[in-house]
Formats: structure tokens, C-alpha cells, sequence
């Protein structure tokens, strides 16, 4: 099919035709010690149904802009699965620790490990005061795990503006946190 071929009301049989097209990418981009933990065809699907869910989202009209916006799709949902599965040492068992070790145990004058849900609760509400575009943009990235290119699509901004956005908010939360110490101000 032609890339230049009109989307139009026909979007979820054009996800189909660009089926192929994306399994040779995800064949391609699949690392050989992830295969065993899932295929590119479960990728390619998970892309699929990613995309059928996000259609309204979908702004072009040829089958070109398509694939690229589904090529955007793929990428994050591959970076997704290496970030499952190379990219947390939470799954390594040299890191492995009793129990009582793991749950901050005080027994020996210790304190206790910080409760992540409390930090995930300060910082996030640090998020809620950034600006629109700004609180938007770390959303996108670091909630929906989009690539920038995705994030900037739905910003109405260029990739690389994104980029820029999401780096203006990692400062201003650095900021943040260095005048409030990570905790809401009231």
C-alpha cells in the first residue's frame, strides 16, 4: 500500500496492514536475551491495541503518517519491555535481602528506610504546581512512559521542544525541592 494512501474511516483495518511493518521493526529491535521473556508479535500487539486505544489521538491522514505515529508507539512500548526486564535491579538476586533488612528493621539503633509511597506522594505533588505545559510534559514522559516525540505530538510541539519542556520542568523541580526539601509547603 502506498504510503501516501488516505487513513480516513478506515483506521482500525489500516492498523492491520501496518502489522508487518511493524513486526520487522520490533524483530529487528528485540534484543535476543529478551526473546525468551516475549515475542515481538506480543510487542507488535501491544502496540495495536495502544494505538486503537489512543485513535482519536491520531492526526494524520495518510498511511505514511501512520506508520510513523505507530513506529513512535513501538518504540516506547520496546523501551517499556527493556526497561522490564535489563534496566531494574530490583530482579537481581545479588541484591536480594532478609526480611527484616528490607523492612528497615530498628533493632540496632537503624532507622527506618524511607516509605517510597510517602516520597511518590510529595513529588508528585510538586508536579501538580508546575505549569501547564510544564506539569504536562513530566506526565507524559515519566507516568505514560511516551517517547518525546510522542509527548511532543500531543503538546502540539516539535520532539525536540518537548525535550526542551520536560528539561525546563526537571529544573524547576530541582528548584523545588531544594526550597522545600522534597516536602509540600503549605
Amino acid at each position: 500500500m502506498s504510503p501516501d494512501a488516505p487513513v480516513g474511516d478506515r483506521f482500525a483495518e489500516m492498523l492491520e496492514v501496518c502489522r508487518r511493518f511493524l513486526l520487522s521493526i520490533a524483530n529487528a529491535e528485540l534484543p535476543d536475551r529478551l526473546r525468551p521473556k516475549g515475542g515481538a508479535s506480543d510487542l507488535v500487539q501491544n502496540t495495536l491495541a495502544a494505538a486503537h486505544e489512543a485513535r482519536h489521538q491520531f492526526t494524520g491522514r495518510t498511511v505514511g503518517e501512520l506508520r510513523a505515529w505507530l513506529r513512535a508507539i513501538l518504540v516506547n512500548e520496546l523501551a517499556g519491555f527493556r526497561r522490564r526486564y535489563l534496566g531494574t535491579a530490583a530482579r537481581s538476586a545479588r541484591l536480594k535481602r532478609p526480611l527484616s533488612a528490607a523492612a528497615g528493621c530498628t533493632a540496632h539503633g537503624a532507622s527506618p528506610a524511607p516509605n517510597p509511597a510517602d516520597e511518590s506522594h510529595h513529588l508528585s505533588a510538586l508536579v501538580d504546581r508546575l505549569p501547564g505545559d510544564l506539569r504536562e510534559a513530566v506526565r507524559l514522559r515519566i507516568q505514560e512512559e511516551l517517547p518525546f516525540a510522542v509527548v511532543g505530538q500531543r503538546l502540539g510541539r516539535t520532539e525536540e521542544a518537548a525535550r526542551k519542556l520536560f528539561t525546563q520542568a526537571l529544573a524547576a523541580l530541582r528548584e523545588m525541592v531544594a526550597r522545600t526539601g522534597g516536602r509540600e509547603s503549605t
